[in-house]
Order: C-alpha cells, then structure tokens, then sequence
C-alpha cells in the first residue's frame, strides 16, 4: 500500500505521517523526524538518567560474568552524542531516509491496508498526495505488459514465419512447422485454465521464451518428412526434448513462484510440443482430405477454439448494490467456530486420509487443530496455527512418515482456508455480466457466486495458495499449495 506526496521543502511529510498513524505508515519521518520532534527527543534522552541506567546494567554484567564496565563505551558514546547532536541523520538512517524521500517526493508505505478509498481521501484531503493500491498496481503491470507482450508475439511471430517461409518455400510446410507453436500455446493456457493457474508475469515472459523453442520442433518434424523413415532426426529430437524439460523442470522444485512458473511453462511447454512434432505433424502431414478426414479435422479445430466456460452459477440480474447488502449480511454474521471435516492430502505420489476436528478463533485468527486417524480414531497430531505460522505442534509417532513433516504445513493451509471466509466487502463491487463477483481484500481474492451469493473461491499470491469449493459438492472443497506440491481435499461433516 504505497501512497506519495509530492513535497519539495519536506514540510508536509510530518503532517501526513501523523495523520495517517492509525495505517502505522513508514515515511522519511520514520527515519529521521522533524526538527521539532527531534529536540523534543534529545531533551528527553538528556534527562535521562544515565549514571543509573549504566550501574544497573554493570550488576546485571557482573551477575552474568562478564566484567564491570562492560557497557561504559555505549555510555561514553550516548554522553557525547547528546553533548554535540548531529545535524544529519547518520549511517544506515541516511540511506533509508533518502530512499523514502527522492526529488520532492516522499514514500508512505502503510502497514494497515485503508478500510476504504473514501476514508483514505478524507486523511489525505489538503495533500497534494496519490494512493496506490496493490490492485491498482497489478492492473497497470498488466495493461502496460499486455500491451507489450503483443506486441513482442506478435514480431516473433512474424520473424519465424519470414525465416520459415525462406527455408521451405512451401504453405503447407510452413503451416506444419506453425503447429508445434500454435497447439502447444493453445493447449497450454487450456490446461492452466483447467486447473486454475493464474497467467501470471513469469508465464507470459515463458510464453515467449516458448515461442522461439517450440518452432524448432516443427522445423525438425518437417525435415525430417523430406527424409523419410531412414531419418535420424526423431533420436535427434527426443534427446533435446529429454534434456531440455529436465534442466527447465529442476525450476518446478523451487519455493519461489516466479521460479516455479517459468519452469511451469517451458517444461511443460516443451513435452507439448515435442509430442505434437512427432506424432501429430506426421499424422495431419498424410492426412487425404477426404469428406470424414476433413469433418474430423474441422470438428478438432472448433474443439480447440472453443473458449473456456465459467463454472459458477448464472445470475445476470446481480446489480452492486445488492451484492453489497449480501456480503454485509453476511459479513455481520456470527461465523462458526468449530471443524469438523474428513481430509485427504495428496503430496506428490503419496495420499493419506484423516479426520480434523477443532476451534477456530476468529479474533486472534488462529486455528486449533486435532488430527485423528480413519480408522481406529487415534491422534495423529495437535497444532495451533496461524494463516503464517504454526504457533504449537505435537506430531504422534502413529502418523505417517511422509505426513510428519507435512502436517505443520497442512495446519497453515486449513488457517487459510478456513478463516477470512466472511469478509467485509470493499466500498465498491462490480459484479460481470454472469453475476460473478470478484474482489481483493489483504491480498486474498474472493470470488461469489449464485444466488445468494456464496464463496467459491480463495487464492493468495504470497504465500502462493487456491482454495475453492467443487460446484456439484458443495460439502467438498479444494485447497492447492503448489509451493509445497500439496493438495487437500477437505469434505466437512454435518
């Protein structure tokens, strides 16, 4: 949450800061304060007394075996700051008062989120200051990259089919050797849509990295059709896919998610396209178009321009005001505090089930978890955590081994979920046409649908989580952590 203030003889910085001391801003007047706050600072360290400050602390040393006078240089040095006060902020002070404060303009970070715009503008009212929210900077990040990122397809793609069309001199080659490019793109994005994977700014700048490696596959598939079955090129082909997915796929095992989502895309990217050279450019290059084998291939080209479909029931007569009123209704409720679900984790190859019983505390935001096994009813485990933090643990030696290390995990992961269900709407909401309404609080994305409105779905970038609710079981929900390569399956009982 980053706010500037243009401010060119720093008069105003102050001012704001109190202003906004219920967000706990950090400013340049964090760093180094006004003249004024600064003298109401150094008289109240000269009247404070030192000498028994400096006795206390040397029994305390000699108590603890260190010897007396331990602490005399940090006396020495405060008596003779105080006697000669700098008038320059010092050291590392400098640089971070510096950084906040560049040509004229001061930096507010605000640690609280504003409850809403209209309340920020009254705080700000007779500054000449400028709010920027997190999602108002993820939105101009993708306008201003969108736009760019077609732009750099766009002559990417030109370039390959000038460079492809100068080597072939054939439409029908230069049509095959597209394929591998275009049907990898189009598959890729069907399958992040799929699962839910969000386009992010890593995925994209890796789409264009796969762009430039994917032709390669096409160009091979039709050299080596000019060939013929004596080729080489297919072992040529499978030993630089090999090698190419296993260096971009050691990326999937990094916590990072900018890591993660480009190893995502070229990894996956690359199997894609190696697939398509070498066994559908083949097939549609021998391919007689005959009246079923061109119905068929009509039929598999509208399959694959077929847009995506929302999932969330329809609801096109939702207008703000009533989405609103239903969040706030809901927002005013008394929201449960008590779990009790059957939950099934799934890590890599391994899945284990277990039942969760336990208290939520709303208030603290913590979750006191109880783990027992499905059969036998044994305690697997007892955590209390937080969305960030796991404040207590007990893991049983009856747990799984691979479920040991995970459960501290798994505990954070239920914090998320279940907590911050019902929030409390922002000032504005702008449900689309379907009735579907999307907005961001504390960096979680909610979206609600149907009538009334009910959650579907949670996601979080950092820490990078998707929970949501599976639309034909409504007691099944779904949570995903792909940092940790976890999923859950929670089905809560009655």
């Amino acid at each position: 949450n980053l706010l500037l203030l243009r401010d060119p003889d720093g008069s105003q910085t102050p001012r704001l800061h109190i202003t906004l001391a219920k967000y706990r801003p950090v400013s340049p007047q964090t760093f180094w304060p006004d003249e004024s706050t600064r003298a109401e600072n150094l008289a109240a360290w000269q009247n404070a007394p030192l000498d028994t400050w400096e006795e206390l602390l040397d029994s305390a040393a000699v108590a603890r075996g260190l010897p007396k006078g331990f602490f005399q240089p940090f006396f020495d040095k405060t008596r003779q700051s105080l006697t000669t006060p700098t008038s320059e902020p010092p050291g590392w002070l400098a640089q971070a008062y510096h950084q906040l404060r560049r040509n004229g303009i001061s930096s507010f970070f605000l640690a609280e989120p504003p409850e809403s715009p209209e309340a920020l503008s009254a705080c700000t009212a007779g500054f000449d200051a400028a709010y920027l929210a997190p999602e108002a900077l993820r939105a101009i990040l993708t306008h201003d990259f969108g736009r760019q990122l077609s732009w750099l397809l766009g002559t990417a793609l030109v370039i390959i089919l000038l460079l492809t069309w100068l080597t072939f001199r054939s439409v029908k080659k230069l049509l095959l050797a597209l394929m591998p490019v275009l049907l990898t793109l189009r598959w890729l994005t069907a399958i992040f849509a799929y699962f839910d994977h969000p386009i992010t700014l890593m995925t994209a700048i890796g789409g264009v990295l796969l762009v430039g490696l994917a032709i390669d596959y096409g160009v091979f598939a039709v050299q080596w059709l000019d060939e013929g079955a004596d080729s080489t090129i297919p072992q040529a082909m499978r030993l630089s896919a090999a090698t190419t997915i296993f260096t971009t796929g050691i990326l999937l095992f990094s916590d990072h998610p900018v890591l993660f989502d480009l190893g995502l895309v070229l990894a996956l990217g690359i199997t894609l396209a190696y697939l398509i050279a070498r066994h559908i450019v083949p097939a549609v290059a021998h391919l007689t178009f005959q009246k079923t084998a061109l119905k068929l291939l009509l039929l598999v080209g509208a399959l694959l321009l077929a847009g995506c479909r929302t999932t969330y029931p329809d609801r096109p007569d939702l207008t703000a005001e009533i989405a609103r009123a239903e969040l706030l209704e809901q927002a005013q409720t008394v929201p449960p505090t008590t779990i009790r679900a059957k939950v099934t984790a799934h890590f890599l190859w391994k899945s284990f089930p277990f039942l969760v019983v336990g208290q939520l505390d709303h208030t603290t935001r913590e979750v006191h978890l109880a783990g027992l096994a499905t059969t036998g009813g044994a305690k697997l485990f007892q955590i209390t955590a937080t969305p960030s933090a796991v404040c207590s643990s007990e893991i049983s030696p009856l747990s799984p081994k691979v479920a040991q290390k995970a459960f501290d995990r798994i505990a954070r992961n239920l914090a998320c979920a279940f907590l911050d269900n019902a929030p409390t709407p922002p000032a504005t909401l702008c449900p689309d046409r379907h009735g579907v309404v999307r907005f961001t609080l504390n960096g979680i994305k909610y979206i609600y649908a149907g009538k009334p409105l009910i959650l579907y779905r949670k996601t979080s970038a950092k820490p990078r989580w998707t929970w949501r609710s599976v639309p034909d079981t409504p007691c099944l929900w779904q949570f995903m952590d792909p940092n940790a390569h976890l999923k859950l399956e929670v089905r809560f009982l009655e």
